[in-house]
């Protein structure tokens, strides 16, 4: 009886193991974001319309971000995920010029999307994956058709002007039919490379649209054939929540993990120098920074740096945004580290933002152009000094080459909104801590 009694409980406890090392290795769930990185639009499209020609480029490299959720079913050699995520995105864009000028649109959507993904495991902590992605977008529409009556009012109180309003007319007209002509649904794939680092999933992301952004533009019932392209690459981070125990929080009552935690360095000081992008709707910012962490304890600190960012594009690029700007900028906030480990560290800050950029832009009537060359009337109005207040956020990953000197990648998400940032950075930090 004892004999079958231990059997028993062996064939229990073998089961028990076996359902949860099926769980921790099949199932996990967290949250996730997205960074766009680079994108590149469909060039080489155009159609004339009237006497303006609308064109797709391909300047600005300001993609977007998203933040969600993430559901992966692991296997050994294999996996499959789906993802839930939403942000705001500029992926499409057209400048339209005629005799009576140009002016380029940027228009941004606020997209709802969700990604089914499947891959393989050539090794136990990387993944080559592809993938589907259905997304919503939500356009935020520009208001043309005030402009439109204000240069109506225009031609009613300048009639020998009526040339040269009247082409202003038709531009603004045919820039609301392309707004109205983008895809509320369009599909995209993609392919990736990732890396699982203890609960951190990192992902760099190629997409590609399936199902064009713009297909066609209709005015006055008359439509004209535009196909809008996009493709983009993209960083993804996210961090497997569960199994809790795997990955967030210590086991109860586990005397060799106290013993582990005990000769785990603890340093009040880190210091970092970090490099990196800025992205903006136009070129990015090559982005310097220092950051100062006073711990109070293992894993709540509280933070303090400068960072410094220029710019500069140039006539060649479009003349009437010349402009070159320096930004300096005042970081304080809270760092909180909820993996901490002798080699592997995963830090959140957030905090107030203060900002002061120093600008010179060109002359707001544009430049002037003589047989194709460019002359900008710049002058001492043009220079601008702005002081700003705002909010980061940021997310990094250090891994410990000794015990005092760490590196690894950050992302920060910035603006003058907490919930809704305006722009993003990322890039490589290296540090010391004492």
């Amino acid at each position: 009886m004892k004999t079958n009694r231990t059997k028993r409980n062996l064939l229990l406890l073998l089961m028990g193991l076996m359902v949860r090392t099926a769980w921790a290795q099949e199932w996990s769930f967290g949250p996730k974001a997205y960074l766009g990185l680079s994108q590149r639009r469909s060039v080489g499209d155009q159609v004339l319309i009237g006497s303006t020609l609308v064109s797709a480029t391909n300047d600005g490299d300001a993609v977007g971000g998203s933040v969600g959720a993430f559901a992966r079913y692991d296997r050994l050699h294999w996996y499959m995920q789906a993802e839930a995520t939403r942000g705001s995105y500029s992926l499409t864009n057209a400048v339209l010029s005629n005799p009576g000028g140009g002016f380029p649109t940027y228009p941004k959507a606020v997209r709802a999307d969700i990604r089914l993904i499947a891959g393989a495991k050539p090794l136990p902590w990387l993944r080559l994956s592809g993938g589907l992605t259905g997304a919503q977008n939500n356009w935020k529409l520009t208001d043309y058709a005030s402009s439109i009556r204000l240069y109506q009012e225009y031609i009613q109180k300048n009639p020998s002007q009526q040339a040269f309003y009247g082409r202003r007319i038709e531009q603004y007209q045919i820039a609301d039919a392309i707004q109205n002509s983008y895809k509320t649904i369009n599909l995209e794939g993609q392919v990736g490379i990732g890396a699982d680092i203890g609960g951190l999933t990192l992902d760099l992301v190629y997409a590609h649209n399936i199902t064009p952004v713009a297909n066609g533009i209709t005015v006055q019932n008359q439509t004209y054939p535009f196909r809008q392209q996009y493709e983009y690459w993209s960083l993804g981070i996210g961090y497997k929540l569960f199994p809790l125990k795997e990955h967030l929080l210590a086991p109860r009552r586990n005397k060799a993990y106290e013993r582990i935690r005990q000769d785990i360095p603890f340093y009040r000081n880190e210091v970092h120098v970090s490099a990196g992008l800025l992205g903006e709707d136009i070129g990015s910012h090559l982005l310097y920074e220092t950051r100062y962490t006073r711990y109070l304890s293992r894993r709540v600190g509280l933070m303090g740096g400068l960072s410094f960012s220029s710019n500069f594009t140039g006539p060649t690029d479009r003349p009437s945004r010349v402009h070159l700007a320096n930004q300096f900028s005042l970081l304080t906030g809270v760092r909180l580290l909820p993996l901490y480990s002798r080699r592997h560290t995963i830090g959140f800050m957030a905090g107030p933002l203060l900002t002061y950029r120093d600008e010179l832009q060109a002359s707001p009537n544009g430049p002037f152009s003589t047989n194709g060359q460019y002359y900008l009337n710049l002058n001492g109005d043009m220079a601008t000094g702005k002081l700003t207040t705002g909010w980061h956020s940021s997310l990094d990953y250090q891994f410990a080459l000794t015990d005092r000197l760490i590196a690894g990648p950050w992302l920060r998400v910035l603006g003058q909104s907490f919930l809704t940032p305006d722009y993003a950075n990322i890039g490589i930090q290296a540090g010391y801590r004492f």
